[in-house]
């Protein structure tokens, strides 16, 4: 039987107690609904708009990604705003939709290398109709997203662990090795395996 395994890690940027970037994996309807949030600039006004996301994900939870961005825009609206990227991956089929708004990535390491990319906008702004993008997940895959406080140009090449090493830990030495000192930065990993 597959199973989503997921690690996540958030850390605020150089000089900052308070992150603007949050990290949510939740159990929803067959499989994991995964949500990495970049709220607009650094600070208080960044971390409630981050922490006000996640708050809505985690009460009304689903699995229709383009429904919960448009959610998220209401939510937000009247904050500093965010880059979101929400992704739900099936259990069983391995079947993942994928919608962001802002400089959030979605990649996928495995017997393929894909980047799914986000649309312009802000959500809690201003958000054109958001339009999930679709693929399906073989076993082993690893699927990293984060926002732009992690550079998106590194690959296996620079971290060729990455498809051994535990999701938890994933996380943990992107944001450390790739992360931005002077951005808060965050990564949820999630791996698709039996």
């Amino acid at each position: 039987m597959p199973r989503i395994d997921s690690g996540l890690t958030v850390r605020p940027c150089l000089g900052e107690a308070q992150s603007g970037d949050a990290a949510v994996v939740l159990p929803v309807d067959g499989g994991h609904l995964a949500c990495i949030v970049d709220a607009l600039g650094h600070g208080e006004g960044a971390h409630a708009a981050a922490l006000k996301a996640v708050a809505f994900l985690s009460s009304a939870p689903g699995a229709d990604v383009e429904s919960l961005m448009s959610g998220l825009n209401e939510q937000l609206r009247g904050t500093v705003g965010a880059a979101i990227g929400l992704c739900h991956v099936d259990e069983d089929s391995g079947a993942l939709s994928y919608v962001s708004v802002g400089n959030t990535v979605l990649r996928l390491f495995g017997e393929r290398e894909v980047r799914l990319v986000s649309q312009d906008g802000i959500v809690g702004s201003h958000m054109r109709t958001p339009r999930a993008q679709h693929m399906s997940l073989a076993l082993g895959d690893v699927v990293p997203l984060h926002p732009d406080g992690v550079s998106e140009r590194f690959g296996l090449e620079d971290y060729p662990e990455l498809l051994g090493h535990t999701p938890a830990t994933v996380t943990r030495v992107v944001v450390r090795r790739f992360g931005k000192a002077h951005d808060d930065a965050g990564c949820i990993v999630l791996r698709y395996s039996k």
